[in-house]
């Protein structure tokens, strides 16, 4: 699709995500999603403990912090929203 934004809010420096450090996506079945943008599950409350899903989610809120958002397995370096990252 084409793209139709009217400004482009890109963040001027990637800080750590903010939803990342404070946010948790519940799915209607239950199932946890490491960001809102992406449908990657890293646990599901039926079957696991908030406790192991937050953990199972560590290493990507890790490299978060780090900066290291190259490699987190979300749209980190495609995301525009500028308060996300500059707050």
């Amino acid at each position: 699709m084409p793209e139709k934004r009217v400004s482009d809010l890109t963040p001027i420096q990637r800080n750590f995500c903010w939803h990342l450090t404070r946010d948790l996506y519940i799915h209607s079945d239950s199932t946890v999603s490491l960001c809102k943008q992406k449908e990657k599950r890293i646990g599901n409350l039926k079957n696991n403990s908030l406790i192991e899903i937050w953990e199972s989610g560590m290493e990507d809120f890790k490299k978060s912090f780090l900066n290291k958002h190259e490699l987190i397995n979300a749209p980190c370096l495609g995301c525009d929203e500028w308060y996300t990252f500059n707050a």
